[in-house]
């Protein structure tokens, strides 16, 4: 399965709201998600600053994950 190659600059040119949301076995790696909110304007402490315009958030023992819960 061949990706799609999106680029840092097609990234840090999206302005609208991003809430990016990763679990600890998707292909996207918790460092490249991180380094996606940063380009977005997230990374900065929210309670120095205004809320920045990208969140991340990151589901551990998601859907995959051999210690994911079952229902």
């Amino acid at each position: 399965m061949a990706l799609p190659e999106i680029t840092p600059q097609a990234i840090a040119a999206i302005h609208v709201p991003i809430l990016l949301i990763t679990g600890d076995s998707d292909i996207v790696t918790p460092e490249h998600a991180a380094g996606m909110s940063r380009l977005l304007g997230g990374g900065v402490p929210g309670d120095l600053a205004p809320m920045p315009p990208a969140q991340f958030a990151r589901a551990p023992r998601t859907l995959g994950s051999p210690a994911a819960p079952t229902c």
